[in-house]
């Protein structure tokens, strides 16, 4: 039996199975994002694992207000950063198709929602570099106006990295790898000092994905 999904499918996509509100990764965060298991094509030819958000941006008026034109164009950067790091990732190769993760988001600006996964602020800042953040208990992040310029975050191998892009992986209930962990020495990692996504990045994913595809007895 298929089911709705809260974002549009192809004519040949098909949802097959669902879990909503997942508490995610090594941070447990709660309510993180959704997870949806689409089917492409007859026979199917792909399967897709969505991970969709409900975000909720807002816009505080520190070091100078923001015009609606901004804010809208700082939502579909903020979107397309995020995609083209994260989405489009292989999670398991299967005997006659592939199953990739996407991701979706539905977006609002201001206003009230009491139904999203993530309030993002974002501030305008004089400094070149502030500190952004995940409050993976309350839902919330904070970020600013240079979240999309790299920085170079590890002189020795080159790393560049992105704020927004390294903060979605706490998001999704990642950890901080250039602290004490076993990556730490893994600079070009999305969770240390670079923005290249590791096979143990995906692993709750794919965990999911295997138990849906075990149930419906997809190999």
């Amino acid at each position: 039996m298929p089911y709705r999904t809260p974002f549009s499918l192809a004519p040949d996509e098909v949802c097959i199975d669902y879990e909503t509100d997942i508490t995610a990764g090594e941070l447990d965060v709660n309510d993180a994002y959704d997870l949806y298991l689409i089917a492409k094509g007859k026979p199917v030819s792909e399967y897709k694992v969505i991970c969709f958000m409900n975000l909720q941006f807002f816009f505080p008026n520190k070091n100078g207000g923001w015009t609606d034109l901004q804010k809208q164009h700082f939502v579909r950067q903020w979107e397309a950063k995020i995609k083209s790091v994260w989405n489009r990732k292989i999670l398991r190769r299967l005997s006659a198709s592939v199953a990739v993760l996407e991701f979706k988001f539905k977006t609002q600006i201001d206003g009230v929602w009491l139904f999203d996964h993530w309030e993002i602020s974002v501030n305008k800042t004089a400094r070149s570099f502030e500190v952004s953040y995940v409050n993976t208990r309350s839902g919330n992040v904070v970020l600013d106006d240079k979240d999309f310029a790299f920085a170079l975050k590890d002189v020795p191998t080159k790393s560049f990295q992105r704020g927004a892009v390294h903060e979605f992986g706490h998001m999704l209930g990642l950890d901080d790898e250039y602290k004490n962990s076993r990556w730490i020495k893994d600079k070009p990692s999305v969770m240390n000092s670079g923005e290249v996504i590791k096979q143990h990045h995906l692993s709750q994913f794919r965990a999911w994905l295997d138990s849906k595809l075990k149930k419906h007895q997809i190999k």
